[in-house]
């Protein structure tokens, strides 16, 4: 999926008005709007780019001049979401002062609040599973990058030690793959913030720190 992230269309220049007086991120970002809203309304299998266009009040050829496709849409909806989750528990993570626990709890957020997310819900399929939202997620380029540059830096920061050999950027794409797994239910009890930080600290962090901490009974 091409990474719309600053798209302004073709042969637009970026923040020039268009017909109706909106500036492209202005009508682009009114179109994700409009995603979200019909997402809610009728879930992933029946989104399309008509309803899209409807709902925003603007033609199919304006929703193509900012999108290819449907999953380019979702794809840059993910990615705005994700933004603003970032930002919003960075400075929870943050105040912990502890880059292994900034791990833990992120994962922690991960599977027990990212997952209650209205969008993230919207995503599910209709057999209740979560593999659409994975599925865009890990299919999303500005989303991949972003977090494993976020992680990659938490990881090059020195705090906490990798193990002996083991890169940064390494480390950041196991920890996407962890984030992959909660993110599909496939691990036992991530639903369970106690439990997702046992699992952890007992099987995450000692595949990546040099002294990880003691391990604990996960499962019951």
């Amino acid at each position: 999926m091409t990474d719309h992230t600053s798209a302004a269309g073709p042969g637009r220049g970026r923040g020039r008005p268009i017909k109706d007086g909106k500036t492209s991120e202005e009508v682009r970002s009114n179109l994700l709007d409009a995603t979200e809203r019909v997402l809610a309304r009728v879930g992933v299998t029946a989104l399309s780019m008509g309803a899209v266009a409807r709902e925003a009040g603007y033609s199919r050829g304006v929703v193509y001049r900012y999108f290819d496709n449907r999953d380019e849409v979702l794809d840059a909806l993910v990615v705005r979401r994700a933004t603003t989750n970032i930002a919003e528990t960075a400075p929870r993570l943050m105040a912990l002062g502890d880059w292994s626990e900034m791990v833990v709890e992120s994962l922690v957020i991960v599977a027990t609040e990212t997952t209650q997310d209205p969008l993230l819900r919207a995503l599910v399929d209709p057999d209740g599973s979560h593999s659409t939202a994975a599925s865009l997620i890990f299919g999303s380029p500005g989303l991949n990058q972003m977090l494993t540059s976020l992680y990659e830096s938490m990881f090059s920061s020195g705090l906490a030690p990798l193990r002996e050999g083991l890169s940064a950027h390494d480390a950041s794409r196991y920890v996407l793959s962890v984030v992959m797994s909660l993110l599909s239910g496939s691990i036992p009890g991530c639903d369970d913030p106690d439990q997702v930080r046992r699992y952890v600290r007992t099987f995450v962090l000692p595949a990546l720190l040099q002294t990880p901490p003691p391990p604990q009974q996960v499962f019951t």
